[in-house]
């Protein structure tokens, strides 16, 4: 019985710590996502303002 409860104990602990990790790798990447985005985004611009820039 008490190794049925260590069991249980070391499986929920083990559910908790891959969820963090799962949510961990969820959450670097929507923040790799938004930093490639926002990098395009402003790249874009600067791009689009140099050019513009240049024709005045």
């Amino acid at each position: 019985m008490e190794a049925i409860s260590a069991f249980l104990c070391f499986g929920r602990t083990f559910c908790i710590i891959l969820t963090l990790v799962c949510f961990l790798i969820k959450f670097k990447f929507a923040l790799f996502t938004f930093l490639v985005y926002v990098l395009i985004k402003y790249t874009a611009v600067i791009f689009f303002y140099l050019t513009f820039y240049k024709f005045i």
